[in-house]
């Protein structure tokens, strides 16, 4: 939020602005903080971020889930207390009741796949839209414009068109990390598999596997816990189906068409685009 608002605001950047731009960035914490202890509870996870999960710390238990809620109201109280006499202070509030609505239901998919078992790809791009898109790369660009005073509805758009496709390959990549890699690095032992999440890797596979090895695929997701052998089932045929170096190509693809629509946008001159060059820049490649 804070570099957003920075590299688009025509105003000058005061202590007072960029204060504001902090809060509203730990407010995204906060938000991502509240679905991080729920998700970990649904998914069954054990760590996260190297550490152990809320729900698991003595004491605890299912008290997390009124901490989840607890972390809820200080969102909007905090916006009320801090941004109730801003200009932008309603279209604040509405992005942010939008973006929890899309996240809840983009979470609701995501456990309907796993306890149906549905992997198409229409689901799977269902679930990364409303689940991760909006709120880790969409909402702190769009925050950051309503700070800058930018509340121009066909740019919110068009900077929201480029979020959302970074924050699909995001999710691509995390669905790859769960599997490919180093849980010391990612801060977290991967459940995908045995979760039987509708993920990246599975809906591809499933795409370009024989009709044994989809067979074998369906067979073994969804059973035991990290580390067993239905789990290292499914990893030999991800190898075999040289998931790594398919994920690879797609991953390329994607950065591509996002540089090219970064581009696009410099080249219209309606807004700078310094904020999408800096997140591409990290997320590129990522390991963790």
């Amino acid at each position: 939020v804070v570099q957003a608002f920075e590299t688009l605001s025509t105003m000058p950047v005061t202590n007072k602005r960029l204060e504001d731009a902090a809060i509203l960035g730990w407010i995204v914490e906060i938000f991502q903080a509240l679905y991080l202890i729920l998700d970990d509870m649904m998914d069954r996870s054990t760590t996260r971020r190297g550490l152990t999960c809320w729900y698991l710390v003595n004491e605890v238990g299912s008290m997390a889930i009124n901490d989840a809620l607890l972390l809820e109201t200080i969102i909007f109280r905090v916006i009320k207390q801090v941004f109730r006499n801003h200009p932008s202070y309603v279209d604040i509030l509405e992005l942010l009741h939008e973006v929890h609505y899309q996240t809840s239901r983009g979470q609701c998919l995501d456990m309907l796949s796993e306890k149906k078992q549905v992997f198409s790809e229409e689901r799977y791009k269902s679930i990364v839209l409303y689940k991760t898109a909006f709120y880790t790369f969409s909402v702190p660009i769009r925050l950051g414009m309503y700070l800058a005073n930018i509340t121009d509805l066909q740019l919110h758009l068009k900077a929201e068109k480029i979020a959302v496709k970074i924050g699909n390959i995001f999710q691509v990549q995390d669905d790859f990390l769960d599997c490919y890699g180093d849980a010391a690095k990612i801060g977290k032992v991967g459940t995908d598999i045995v979760d039987a999440k509708c993920s990246w890797l599975l809906v591809n596979a499933l795409r370009i596997a024989t009709p044994e090895q989809r067979a074998k695929l369906v067979n073994n997701i969804g059973r035991g816990q990290p580390g067993c052998n239905e789990e290292a089932i499914v990893k030999s045929l991800y190898c075999q189906l040289d998931m790594e170096g398919v994920f690879r190509a797609y991953e390329e693809a994607c950065f591509e068409e996002i540089r090219d629509d970064i581009a696009n946008l410099d080249t219209a001159k309606v807004m700078n685009t310094d904020i999408f060059k800096l997140i591409v820049n990290h997320i590129y490649r990522r390991e963790k």
